[in-house]
């Protein structure tokens, strides 16, 4: 930029300011030949003028150095050739040297000025030059600022995927730096597949293919990089394809946030299918439940309307009974089966563990099986260890297992069928097995076989029912104690074996009973005691009354709280069986004004319902209840209930 103002200034000079400079330097040149005279004398007159002529054509150019040529002629007459002092130029030898000088002033001109003229051009060129490549340097640096400031990530390949340039935001991206980016191949940052991918993606940029595409990375640290690509062919001098250049654009945060909605429909798709499922499995049980209800139902009622018609016949009147005591017991369970699984499936059920050795759970399994598979005339066989199981569990719900187990064999196997249940030792397990010859398993009903009220294929001719919660009920109360089951079979017609394997303990004696044995208190003689029954719903209060006079006792019934209170204070008992849902006081209020009534303070409060949860037995004891009782109560119940509390007694 310099040289061009420079050579601006040169090109921009007056032709006065020229002219000027002519005039001076043949005067300039004059005096200084004129002062050579002492050594000179008359010899070469025209020397320091032909200076003088270069120097003006080199200032001024072509015009002013003839002006210089031809003042120099008039001066050298004037001042330099003799006659000097004169315009006259005497002598030949004057005369063809002033002829020559000006021959020679004008070829000089001519040259300088041709010179000037050429050195002010290439001036201008180099100005010009320099110009340009400082334009080209400062659109070089804007472009690099341009691609190093860019938001996307920059880089060229080779023909061979070598790093050629990448921006500092592409290493960024990649997670390392620009020198090991720089030294580094696209296969570097790639796995197995991406490689494959990478070779079609350099052939399809080698036919001269430019498109955006996807592409995912492993960055240094092993973490994903995703992104989207917008690749172009690049080309030498010659026209040859000699690499790629890519524009790469981070698409990780919404590619994962993408692959997580996905997920995420995903799972809301199975949720909704397990919902639709579940929906179709409930609808399901409603309808099997219903028909489970009936079926017992059905006898009761027509066993009341025997009742009804022929209650003077005692053979009819025990029949009845009996028929009634089976449905009766059939209904129990039911409801005790949906309970249980409802505690398993909300992590309520509290194991009484201790140690039992598993042929005493065996035993009482096979005396509550033992009626319906001698009902189907089936054969059961025991092949039991001589080595004694012991286990860490809750006798009562691992007999409840195994019962479950051989009733589902005695259901799903033809009359006169064969059962074979088998304990052992497998390792740090004891191994139970229920093997049966009955329908079997469809192979592709054996995953689903222990689902929520699941239901495999009856014989039509089976007239036996069942909610298809007793093999839920089985696995749940298993891994509760810390074991497993699963289902084998073959397929229809070959017969189901079930496995129940559970942590064996080391071999140690079952701790004694301390206290009092339960047969002890169930064979118990006890005095009677005054017994209040408060309950609004009349017929189970009477009902429950009669039970309790039926077994010696006092009884008062009443059927709504403030009555029963009155009555209370009046005639303090000893025991109390309160009803929970009471209108206008419930049992909770009715056993907290017991428990602040000095006179019946120490009443046995006994709450009687049908809620049985953990929650509502903690919420009785909160309002001052000794026990909590689920309806309905057998005989056997409310016989130990009052030989414990006569027990007590004797106690105290």
């Amino acid at each position: 930029m310099q040289n061009k103002k420079q050579h601006v200034r040169r090109r921009d000079r007056s032709p006065l300011l020229r002219y000027t400079v002519a005039l001076a330097a043949v005067i300039i040149a004059t005096l200084a030949r004129r002062l050579l005279d002492p050594w000179l004398g008359e010899l070469f007159p025209f020397a320091v003028l032909f200076f003088a002529v270069l120097a003006v054509a080199w200032y001024g150019g072509f015009g002013p150095a003839i002006a210089a040529s031809l003042l120099g002629a008039i001066a050298s007459a004037a001042f330099l050739l003799p006659p000097r002092g004169t315009a006259a130029v005497l002598g030949t030898e004057n005369q063809l040297g002033l002829a020559l000088y000006l021959l020679v002033s004008v070829g000089m001109a001519l040259l300088g000025g041709a010179m000037q003229s050429a050195r002010l051009r290439a001036e201008e060129l180099a100005s010009v030059a320099v110009d340009q490549r400082e334009q080209l340097r400062e659109r070089e640096e804007r472009y690099r600022e341009i691609v190093e400031k860019a938001h996307e990530g920059i880089w060229q390949l080779d023909t061979n995927g070598n790093t050629r340039f990448a921006n500092s935001r592409m290493a960024e991206m990649l997670h390392c730096s620009g020198e090991e980016l720089r030294s580094s191949s696209v296969a570097d940052f790639l796995d197995v597949e991406g490689r494959k991918e990478i070779l079609a993606f350099r052939e399809r940029r080698r036919q001269g293919i430019s498109e955006q595409i996807e592409m995912r990375f492993w960055r240094k640290d092993g973490t994903e990089l995703c992104t989207l690509i917008s690749a172009s062919p690049t080309y030498d001098a010659e026209g040859n394809f000699d690499g790629v250049l890519g524009m790469l654009s981070d698409v990780t945060e919404w590619k994962q946030a993408d692959r997580k909605v996905r997920e995420s429909e995903e799972r809301l798709r199975l949720a909704l299918d397990a919902l639709r499922n579940s929906d179709q499995r409930k609808d399901e049980f409603l309808a099997v439940l219903g028909h489970e209800l009936r079926n017992p139902l059905a006898p009761l009622s027509n066993a009341l309307q025997v009742l009804k018609l022929r209650g003077t016949d005692a053979a009819i009147t025990e029949r009845a009974r009996a028929m009634m005591e089976r449905q009766l017991e059939h209904l129990v369970r039911l409801v005790d089966d949906l309970l249980d699984v409802s505690r398993i499936m909300s992590g309520k059920v509290e194991l009484r563990r201790e140690r039992v050795e598993l042929a005493t759970v065996i035993a009482r399994a096979v005396e509550t099986a033992q009626p319906a598979i001698d009902a189907e005339g089936h054969e059961l066989t025991l092949a039991l260890s001589a080595q004694s199981l012991w286990v860490n569990g809750d006798i009562v719900r691992l007999s409840q297992v195994i019962a479950n187990l051989l009733n589902n064999a005695a259901k799903y196997t033809n009359k006169g069928g064969q059962i074979t249940l088998t304990a052992a030792a497998e390792g740090e397990h004891a191994v139970l097995r229920v093997r049966d010859n009955g329908i079997g398993i469809k192979p592709e009903l054996l995953p689903r076989i222990f689902d929520m009220f699941f239901q495999a294929e009856r014989r039509t001719t089976d007239a036996q029912g069942g909610l298809g919660i007793g093999l839920s009920l089985v696995s749940g109360l298993v891994e509760l104690h810390g074991g497993r089951v699963e289902a084998r079979s073959e397929g229809l017609g070959s017969g189901s074996e079930f496995i129940v394997r559970l942590p064996l303990l080391a071999h140690e004696q079952a701790e004694d009973r301390g206290s009092k044995p339960d047969d002890q208190i169930a064979g118990a003689a006890f005095p009677a005691s005054r017994v209040l029954v408060v309950d609004d719903n009349i017929d189970a209060a009477d009902s429950l009354g009669m039970l309790l006079r039926l077994q010696g006792q006092d009884v008062s019934v009443l059927y709504d709280a403030p009555s029963a209170l009155a009555h209370a204070e009046a005639n303090p008992p000893a025991v109390a069986f309160l009803d929970l849902g009471m209108p206008k006081m419930d049992g909770y209020e009715l056993a907290r004004r017991f428990r602040k009534n000095p006179k019946l303070q120490n009443v046995l409060l006994i709450a009687l319902t049908g809620w049985g949860q953990p929650e509502d037995r903690q919420r009785t004891h909160e309002a001052g209840f000794n026990l909590h009782v689920v309806k309905p109560v057998e005989v056997e119940v409310l016989r130990k209930v009052l030989s414990e509390h006569a027990y007590a007694r004797e106690d105290s």
